[in-house]
């Protein structure tokens, strides 16, 4: 019996965790890659600066990016090949990107296509926007750092609680699974600890996705012609 409230619990915090794992991980990679941009237009605005020109330059910078942001590249130059222009490109790129601050660097280059003075001044803004946007992400994300830390330990004390009178008094396990009302208290606890647990987490993401911070998800579309 000890073993079957252990297994419940086991079950309920591995379904907790695996709930949120696909989400945490998109958002992980998207995060990477928005603190990866301001280098990649900087890149970009050093090759313009160079003589060269936004197609050009995009194609040179497909070699560098790794992750979320290199996979992106490389779509926008492969829509290249493709017979696309640049302003075309860049278009679809900002409606399908995954990534935030693409948008402001598709901003700068098609209204500055074909200046290139004009295009440089624009792109060294936004790589400076992008780190500013950066470091207030990290401001809100050491802000949010004690809420998600509390959150956790609430979530998980009536799992341990649960685990460790199993262990000291195996008597209370027949209590609980024994009984109509243990049972019944087993689950409203379960449903009630994973609601609580989903709250606490829409909470802080809200918290942060009001900040504008960075990862917090962006609507994206297929790109096509």
């Amino acid at each position: 019996m000890t073993l079957l409230v252990l297994a419940v619990v086991g079950i309920t915090a591995g379904g907790v965790a695996l709930a949120g794992s696909g989400r945490r991980r998109r958002r992980r990679l998207a995060t990477r890659a928005a603190r990866d941009l301001p280098g990649a237009v900087g890149d970009l605005a050093r090759s313009v600066g160079a003589g060269a020109t936004l197609t050009v330059a995009l194609r040179e910078l497909a070699g560098g990016p790794v992750g979320l942001l290199g996979t992106e590249v490389a779509g926008a130059v492969a829509l290249l090949d493709r017979g696309l222009g640049v302003d075309r490109v860049m278009e679809l790129w900002g409606r399908a990107s995954r990534i935030d601050g693409v948008e402001l660097l598709v901003a700068a280059c098609r209204f500055s296509q074909g200046r290139g003075v004009a295009l440089v001044a624009a792109l060294d803004g936004v790589a400076a926007a992008l780190v500013d946007r950066i470091e207030l992400d990290d401001e809100v994300r050491a802000l949010t750092s004690q809420a998600r830390t509390s959150a956790t330990v609430l979530v998980a004390l009536p799992l341990i609680g649960v685990t460790v009178l199993a262990a000291v008094d195996p008597s209370f396990v027949g209590v609980v699974l024994g009984s109509t009302s243990g049972r019944a208290c087993l689950v409203i606890g379960v449903v009630l600890d994973g609601l609580g647990a989903a709250v606490s987490n829409r909470l802080v993401t809200r918290a942060v996705a009001a900040s504008g911070v960075q990862g917090s998800g962006r609507r994206h579309h297929r790109w096509a012609r």
